[in-house]
């Protein structure tokens, strides 16, 4: 790995830890929704879960027909 390389992987795990808080905020939001049944705040954490996994899929290496078909 060169110099480039290095750095392209450090700032890939710098998203990724960034992605993983994210899904944890996102988690916790759904499950307050619940607690107050508010389809509005369910309906958007879902959605948000969804998206953040595809983007994390694909920083980890995977295609989006890899996350689709698991």
């Amino acid at each position: 790995m060169n110099k480039v390389d290095n750095i392209q992987f450090a700032k890939n795990i710098k998203v990724i830890d960034w992605l993983k808080t994210e899904i944890l905020g996102q988690t916790s939001n759904l499950f307050k929704s619940l607690q107050y049944a508010n389809q509005h705040l369910v309906l958007d954490s879902l959605s948000s879960l969804v998206a953040l996994s595809y983007v994390m899929s694909c920083r980890m290496g995977f295609t989006y027909k890899d996350l689709d078909q698991a």
